[in-house]
C-alpha cells in the first residue's frame, strides 16, 4: 500500500533506492529567500502515514511522479533530479496519456515537514523547467 498525495501512487514492490546519497537540506537558502511552505495536501498525507503508524523519524521512501511529453524531456529532468539524492526511472508511456512519460524519482529521507515540501519544490521546478508537471508523491507503508 502506498499512501499518496494529488491522488498518485505505484503499488509495485520498493524501488531499489541509495540511502547514502546527498539528501536535500532543510536550511534557509543564503540569499535570504523565504522557506517552502509545506502545502495542505502534503500535511495530509504526512498526517494520514502517522495515523497509519508509521515512524516519520525513521528514513523512508518517497516517490514523486513528473510527466513530460517527450522522452528526451523526461530524460533531462531525470538528470537533474539525480542531483537532489533520487534514483530515477522513466517509464512509458502513461496509461493516462499514452503520448507522456512518467518519470519516477525515488529517495530515502526523514519525511520531515521541511524535506517534503523542500523535495515538491525543487522537483516542482525541474518538471517546469523541462515542459513537465509534476504529479505529486507517496510512499509505501514500512
Amino acid at each position: 500500500m502506498v499512501v499518496a498525495a494529488c491522488g498518485s501512487s505505484s503499488d509495485e514492490g520498493g524501488p531499489a533506492v541509495v540511502a547514502d546519497q546527498p539528501v536535500v537540506e532543510a536550511t534557509d537558502d543564503a540569499q535570504g529567500e523565504e522557506p517552502t511552505d509545506l502545502l495542505p495536501e502534503d500535511a495530509a498525507v504526512l498526517d494520514e502515514l502517522r495515523e497509519l503508524g508509521e515512524d516519520l523519524d525513521q528514513p523512508r521512501v518517497i516517490e514523486h511522479f513528473l510527466i513530460f511529453t517527450d522522452e528526451a524531456s523526461a530524460t533531462a529532468a531525470s538528470e537533474e533530479s539525480e542531483l537532489l539524492g533520487c534514483n530515477s526511472e522513466i517509464l512509458a508511456p502513461v496509461p493516462e496519456d499514452p503520448d507522456g512519460w512518467l518519470l519516477l524519482c525515488t529517495i530515502d529521507v526523514i519525511a520531515s515537514d521541511d524535506v517534503v515540501a523542500i523535495l515538491r519544490d525543487s522537483l516542482e521546478e525541474i518538471a517546469v523547467r523541462h515542459g513537465g508537471i509534476y504529479d505529486g508523491w507517496g510512499s509505501p507503508l514500512n
